[in-house]
């Protein structure tokens, strides 16, 4: 299934989520980041009821993983409160979970990951 997403509904959207000229016009590195971690996360869209929830989420996995954002340098780009807020009215086809089943999820693959790793030393 393809990831899809809408932007037209972030406030002033070209200034917020685009970059470069006109006709050489990409995502921004923050929306393009910011649309993949509505999977990693489990949350379709930023509202502005949810937003600190979704940030939330973002900082547990950069803290477990670190950034999956870049900026034009290569140099990680750490998701900041203002930066989400920017984005509210971003959707994507994403399945929203709740809180709990997400936390579990990430566990899991947490420690998956961690087991693998010790087994790699033996």
């Amino acid at each position: 299934m393809s990831l899809d997403w809408n932007l037209l509904n972030v406030t002033d959207h070209k200034a917020v989520c685009y970059v470069g000229e006109e006709g050489a016009r990409r995502l921004s590195p923050v929306t393009e980041g910011l649309i993949w971690y509505t999977m990693l996360c489990d949350m379709g869209r930023i509202t502005e009821a949810n937003w600190p929830d979704f940030y939330q989420r973002i900082k547990v996995l950069e803290g477990l993983r670190g950034s999956i954002v870049y900026d034009g340098n290569g140099d990680d780009l750490l998701i900041t409160p203002e930066m989400v807020k920017a984005h509210i009215g971003l959707s994507t086809n994403v399945s929203n979970v709740t809180l709990s089943k997400w936390q579990s999820r990430i566990m899991k693959a947490f420690m998956a990951d961690k087991q693998r790793d010790c087994r790699n030393l033996i």
